[in-house]
């Protein structure tokens, strides 16, 4: 009858004891959603249902209303060189670009994650920015840290798709 979240936020009591507000997340690639967890059953509930990232969770003093913090975060791929670093090309430019890892090919293209086709995959990126090309594309790859074998035929990343963390392989 419990829930099995993968991680845990803050938790506010409701005034009148008769149950939990909380943010927690079901998989590590899912953003935190607001709970109702009451008391003393434990059947928990979804109160949000969406793609924001909630934290933090606060109620006033006769729980009529709350606060949380929603987490919006924007990351994009930069190329600079080595011996100047602040005079780097932006390469991306949408929401969540590389966050889970980036990872550098032989033949020089850059292997990294992406929501840009709505769902978390994995893509490659020459180094000027041209030539993007989506990799994955099962809609639950949620790809993270790829990296790419010594010999440079395979990249190697982590996943949710079967329901827990597993390493997984694929042919570049």
């Amino acid at each position: 009858p419990f829930h099995r979240w993968n991680n845990l936020d803050r938790v506010a009591w409701l005034s009148d004891g008769s149950g939990v507000i909380t943010t927690a997340d079901d998989k590590p690639t899912e953003p935190y959603q607001i709970w109702l967890v009451p008391y003393p059953t434990g059947d928990a509930r979804l109160l949000t249902s969406d793609l924001s990232d909630y934290r933090n969770v606060s109620l006033t003093a006769d729980s009529t209303a709350l606060v949380a913090n929603v987490q919006d975060s924007t990351s994009n791929l930069w190329v600079a060189p080595f011996a100047q670093p602040g005079g780097g090309q932006q390469l991306t430019s949408s929401k969540q670009n590389g966050n889970y890892g980036v990872a550098w090919t032989p033949d020089g293209r850059i292997i990294y994650r992406s929501n840009e086709s709505a769902n978390s995959e994995l893509w490659s990126i020459s180094a000027d920015g041209r030539d993007k090309r989506q990799l994955t594309n099962d809609g639950t790859s949620k790809g993270r840290y790829p990296c790419m074998t010594p010999d440079g035929r395979h990249i190697v990343f982590d996943s949710y798709r079967s329901g827990s963390i597993q390493l997984w392989r694929m042919d570049t």
